[in-house]
């Protein structure tokens, strides 16, 4: 959101699962010093060494939350910068046509992913199980 690109973001699928892999973080210059720090600890490969993995507590005691008082927050005591202006729930008179007006596409899989395409996966930290059925 920051930058308007994930991390790693590549055009090309396999290029991007390679950088996710094993490249490193690449940051804008401009990009503050607490920011890339926060993000950089939060997306560390090793999910022991990651920022977060003791608590809570790890995320919102970083110097990038220096700002937040956390039981303000917690009780809505903050008035948002900008707020947009909407008419309904179903407005989307805020979000860039650019998007709305991309043809939908469904990215259900109707069966389990085939083994060479489930090994593109390997080395990840979480590995989830399809079990059918609603809610999942």
């Amino acid at each position: 959101m920051l930058t308007s690109l994930p991390p790693y973001y590549d055009e090309d699928i396999n290029s991007m699962y390679r950088k996710i892999l094993n490249d490193p973080l690449v940051f804008p210059q401009e990009m503050d010093v607490n920011t890339k720090d926060l993000i950089s600890k939060l997306l560390i490969r090793d999910p022991k060494k990651r920022l977060g993995y003791n608590g809570v507590e790890e995320i919102k005691s970083h110097a990038f939350f220096k700002d937040i008082d956390w039981e303000k927050l917690n009780s809505k005591g903050y008035i948002p910068p900008y707020k947009p202006q909407v008419k309904d729930s179903s407005d989307i008179s805020n979000i860039s046509s650019e998007f709305t007006n991309e043809r939908p596409m469904d990215s259900v899989v109707d069966d389990f992913l085939s083994e060479s395409v489930q090994k593109q996966f390997g080395g990840w930290t979480y590995v989830g199980s399809f079990t059918g059925g609603a809610g999942n």
